[in-house]
């Protein structure tokens, strides 16, 4: 289950492009074409999911501040995409990767110039320094994006699950409790449900089973 990230972006001539990929994959001109026509319908900023054909793409879609555009802003949309399904608290998890990475470049006040890769030949020289400097920069954060996808979603170890479930209060307390000495499973699914009512029991035993 190997995901990529794409990153495109709405060109002021060419329309939707996408900018840098990693792994870096040549894209058939439809799957290209269906990520570009994505962005071209988006509106809002925000994060929204589709599937096409077996994949399935997590996006985030953001403007960043621009002295070079007309409008005052690129727009842009981070694109992680699967072969698979995943899992609700993936999908959450990653989309906190995907905020993330657009902070690094809001908070960037140059980054917008690595948007101008395909226009460098009509810029002027010192501008030209400024958009290689800066599309450098870019497509290490697009790796680093695609690097902690892949640690979100490595499959863990048992040690590394059971560790994972003990830092939840709900499951820490509820162990503690069996802990102490002999109790029913109806007597503890009582106290559970007293205790902590928004989750659910079964739900518990299932992950500790």
């Amino acid at each position: 289950m190997k995901p990529m990230v794409v990153l495109s972006y709405l060109h002021r001539k060419m329309g939707p492009i996408v900018l840098h990929t990693f792994p870096k994959e040549e894209l058939d001109d439809q799957f290209t074409g269906r990520v570009a026509n994505i962005l071209h319908q988006t509106v809002s900023e925000g994060f929204f999911t589709f599937s096409f054909e077996d994949k399935l793409f997590i996006n985030y879609y953001f403007e960043i501040q621009s002295d070079w555009s007309r409008g005052n802003n690129e727009k842009v949309m981070v694109s992680i995409i699967f072969d698979d399904q995943i899992s609700a608290e993936m999908e959450h998890n990653l989309m906190n990767l995907c905020a993330d990475f657009c902070s690094k470049l809001q908070l960037n006040g140059e980054i917008y110039t690595a948007f101008y890769i395909s226009d460098i030949n009509n810029m002027e020289e010192d501008d030209k320094d400024l958009i290689i400097k800066n599309n450098e920069i870019l497509k290490e954060l697009v790796k680093e994006l695609y690097w902690a996808t892949i640690e979100e979603t490595r499959e863990k170890s048992e040690e590394e699950q059971i560790a994972t479930l003990l830092t939840k209060r709900h499951v820490y307390l509820t162990l503690s409790k069996v802990s102490k000495g002999q109790i029913s499973l109806e007597e503890l699914n009582e106290w559970f449900n007293e205790v902590f009512p928004l989750f659910s029991f079964k739900e518990l035993m299932d992950n500790l089973v």
